[in-house]
């Protein structure tokens, strides 16, 4: 058994019979080891403890993986988990990760746990450096459009011409296109439309996610397959999506504008001192009931304050708009009813008088 204890250490790479290629994450006495597998099990567990005896080592997990396909000689890769995050992060999204080989985050509270932070993520690669990426839907990020039938695209785009975005090719032959987020899509929110098969596509736009480029999984999900590879297959800087696209969406998912005329909003001119508050304390309530939170909000009502308004207001005028709206709830409430109760709101407040004295002016107008 000694023998056998002296060829494994943390973070070998090992095969067993059962499970398959897998990482040695700690030696338990002499004779187990808790490893982490690469294949992925029906349960999505790819964490055991196995007896050392059942292992054998292998050079590097790398040279080990299947090939692409029977035709491709290279082999596929592990994934850079650190690489693949910074560029999404570089690009405006917000990552996590799977495990090696897998589409499912195991994650507990992936969604909350999604970051920016480079510091968290050089931390999860150093617990695992081959983890697959993943990057999820964020109002103050990306969405993205996951394509399982590619004709949907080529429907619209035969339509309106082709789009030019961030693109990626799933080891299933789907498409990831990738979007910048505006008023549009969140007021759109996540949609999806089935097929016989499953969905046949689905805007991912608010804590939903896809498995980022250069991540490896079994192509349709047969752990049967050979592991390939997510590919960039159009590196054409990340547009917001046209609204023809959003329109054309949410006719295939059989969301009516007629019926929720709020939800998209278009070319307009730039709003007048005047109506300001009015204007950004509707556009307030659209994005809460499009689920925003109070520092989602933020972000967006100050990137329209500066550009949809021609004098824009104070900063701090936009918070306070933002923090109000924040804790309402607008399921039975109408635009006029959210404009008049944003405006007894700033004009009774003791508590954030300090941000919106403008408010308690005579003419209650800015």
């Amino acid at each position: 058994m000694l023998v056998e204890t002296k060829q494994f250490e943390v973070g070998a790479a090992v095969k067993h019979a059962a499970h398959g290629l897998g990482v040695i994450q700690k030696i338990l006495g002499d004779d187990r080891a808790f490893v982490k597998f690469v294949a992925p099990t029906v349960e999505g567990d790819t964490e055991d403890v196995v007896l050392l005896e059942d292992l054998e080592p292998v050079e590097d997990l790398a040279n080990s993986t299947p090939k692409a396909s029977t035709t491709d000689q290279n082999v596929v890769p592990l994934p850079d988990f650190q690489k693949i995050a910074e560029a999404m992060v570089k690009l405006g999204g917000h990552v996590t990760w799977a495990p090696t080989g897998q589409k499912a985050c195991i994650l507990t509270g992936w969604q909350n746990q999604a970051t920016r932070d480079l510091t968290v993520i050089q931390k999860w690669a150093e617990e695992d450096r081959h983890r697959n990426g993943v990057v999820v839907a964020k109002h103050d990020g990306l969405w993205i459009l996951d394509l399982d039938d590619n004709g949907v695209l080529d429907e619209y785009e035969r339509a309106h011409g082709p789009i030019k975005t961030y693109k990626v090719k799933s080891p299933s032959g789907g498409t990831h296109a990738y979007f910048l987020q505006d008023q549009n899509s969140i007021a759109m929110g996540n949609l999806s439309e089935k097929s016989a098969d499953g969905e046949a596509w689905s805007a991912r736009v608010l804590n939903r996610y896809v498995v980022a480029p250069g991540s490896v999984a079994h192509p349709n999900n047969d752990p049967q397959q050979p592991l390939a590879q997510y590919r960039a297959i159009d590196r054409s800087p990340i547009i917001a999506a046209p609204l023809t696209l959003i329109e054309f969406l949410k006719s295939r998912a059989g969301v009516s504008s007629v019926n929720n005329p709020a939800s998209v909003v278009t070319n307009h001119a730039k709003v007048l001192k005047g109506g300001r508050n009015d204007y950004l304390t509707s556009r307030a309530g659209v994005l809460r009931q499009a689920g925003l939170e109070q520092e989602e909000m933020e972000t967006v009502l100050l990137r329209e304050n500066e550009t949809d308004i021609e004098e824009p207001l104070g900063r701090d005028e936009v918070l306070t708009i933002a923090l109000w709206n924040s804790r309402q709830d607008y399921s039975q409430t109408s635009t006029g009813d959210r404009i008049t109760s944003g405006w007894q709101f700033a004009r009774t407040s003791c508590v954030f008088r300090e941000h919106c004295w403008p408010y308690v002016l005579l003419s209650g107008r800015r």
